[in-house]
Order: structure tokens, then sequence, then C-alpha cells
């Protein structure tokens, strides 16, 4: 049924018959048949890109954060094609079992690769704008040093804040227990946290520090002469990479956008005991 509560309408219950075929087409075609294809193209690509970066002459901290970043994307490749699994073959038991852990990893890689994507925009910016400190911190600590300092708290972070949504999907034990008589809150918590991730972490703020930066490193390519023409090419691969990153975010945006407007719906359907 539908009901109006001043501006919010929510529709609650099973969908009508023409919509759930329509559901069951577009997750087929989305879930199913291109994500197939993104699995296929993204594996082949990342895995040379990666044969690449390794060469002797490619041996850098941006080209090895480079590498990471392939890494952390082979594996959200990898979580959907389990995705991909559950689409063409939604009674198969493996896929039933593993799907909960694969969804959850795929949260932490996503938040990864964008968290990444912020760590060597800025191993480029202090390149670019401060090139004698940036080169004395590499002879100082350290080619490996280095990449742990960017690649260990971005995996951690990463890990921290989906350990949540981890929990959720796995169904954990003391989770429910400790929720058990109190869903309310536990949606509402949940409904809480989403606001702030993945929208803010992974959205938002990363695409307001990245345009920032890139902003400041191209002015640094502009004023000063200190660069090498390398570092100043690599600064522009960054930009080009964090470009088309926003580009290609913005899907995401408009979709966590919409789903935080629903909101008022979810809680208006749980009011009422009935299925969102």
């Amino acid at each position: 049924f539908t009901s109006t509560r001043g501006l919010i309408v929510s529709k609650c219950g099973q969908p009508e018959e023409d919509e759930s075929e329509m559901l069951a087409m577009t997750k087929f075609l989305v879930s199913g048949v291109f994500t197939s294809m993104t699995v296929f193209m993204g594996t082949i690509g990342n895995i040379l890109s990666i044969i690449t970066l390794l060469h002797k002459k490619m041996r850098n901290v941006f080209n090895h954060l480079l590498v990471a970043m392939c890494m952390v994307d082979l594996l959200v490749i990898l979580t959907n094609l389990v995705t991909a699994g559950r689409t063409f073959l939604p009674n198969n038991l493996l896929f039933i079992k593993i799907a909960p852990w694969s969804d959850g990893f795929c949260h932490i890689s996503v938040s990864a690769s964008v968290f990444l994507t912020i760590a060597i925009t800025m191993e480029r910016y202090y390149a670019v704008c401060s090139p004698f400190t940036y080169q004395t911190r590499v002879v100082e600590r350290g080619h490996w040093w280095i990449l742990s300092y960017y690649i260990m708290p971005v995996m951690l972070t990463a890990t921290m804040l989906n350990l949540p949504k981890l929990l959720h999907l796995i169904k954990a034990d003391f989770v429910k227990n400790m929720f058990k008589h109190h869903q309310a809150t536990y949606i509402k918590l949940g409904i809480i946290f989403q606001v702030i991730h993945p929208l803010a972490t992974t959205s938002l703020v990363p695409i307001i520090v990245l345009c920032l930066l890139n902003y400041r490193m191209f002015l640094g390519t502009k004023r000063t002469i200190a660069n090498s023409t390398t570092d100043i090419s690599m600064a522009r691969i960054m930009m080009t990479i964090v470009a088309v990153f926003i580009l290609l975010s913005m899907p995401k945006v408009i979709l966590t956008l919409f789903e935080v407007s629903t909101i008022p719906n979810i809680l208006d359907c749980h009011q009422r005991m009935c299925r969102y």
C-alpha cells in the first residue's frame, strides 16, 4: 500500500507483478550480463597494468601505489564475480554461503580504492609542490617505508569503516542478540551511519579533497621550476585519473543520495511493520 504523511510517500509491501518482472530483468542485465563483461575487461586491464608498473624501469613510489590500487580493484572485481554468479545461479549453495562475505569485502575494497586515490594524489601533490622536501623524505625514509605510510592507514580505515556493514551482512550472532528487542534503534543507527559512510567518506569528501589537491597541483606545475619532467608527467597522469574517478563517481553519488532520501520511507514502513 501507499501512504502519505506530509511530503513523505512510502510504498510498503511486495511490488506489483509488472514491477517484479522489470526488477528481475534489470537485475539480470546489470548484475549478471554487464557485471560479467566488466569483470572480464577489468581483470585483463588490471593484470596488464600491474605487470607494466612492476617493471624495473618503473620502480618508484607513485607506480607502486598504482599497483596497490590495481590489486584492490582486482578484489572488487572478484567479489563482483560472485554477484554475477548469484544472478545466473540464484539457488547455488556455494554462492549463497559466500555472498555475505563477498559483499562485505567488496565494500572494503571499494573504500580502499577511493582512499588510495586520495593517497596517490597527496603523494603527487608533495612531489610537485614541495619537491626538495619530497626527495629528502625519499632518501631518509626509504621506498618501502613511504609505501607503508600510505597503504596501511588506507586499509585499516577502509576495514574499520566497513566492519559494521560486514557484521550486518554475515548476521553476526552478538549483533543480533544486542539489538534483538531494539530493531527500530538498529535500523536508525544503520541509517545514520549510511549518511556518514559511504555518502560522506567515499563520495562527497573525496571529491572535494581531490578537486582541491589537483587544483593546487596544477598551479604547482606552472610555477615550480624545480620539478623534473618525470614528476610533472606523473602529476598530469594522476590528474587525469582523478578526473576519470570523479566522472565515474557521479552515478554512485546520485544513487547514494537517492538511497539516503528514502530513509523516511524505510522508517515509515518499519513503523507499520511492513516490508519496504
